[in-house]
């Protein structure tokens, strides 16, 4: 499940933000609206991986 937290939130408490983007990917509001989005790399690793996967799987079954 994602968190949010804002970015003063971010900004104080920076070690309390990283360890929940090592849980679930950590949503960073500004002014009440997403601005940005952090997760580990390892969650960012098996995104890239899935996202090859499907364009991969979308190719062969064009064929």
């Amino acid at each position: 499940m994602m968190k949010t937290m804002t970015s003063q939130e971010f900004n104080r408490r920076p070690n309390e933000a990283k360890k929940a983007a090592r849980q679930a990917p950590l949503l960073i509001t500004l002014d009440g609206k997403p601005d940005l989005l952090v997760m580990s790399y390892e969650m960012y690793q098996q995104l890239i991986q899935n996202k090859a996967k499907l364009a991969s799987s979308s190719q062969e079954s064009e064929v």
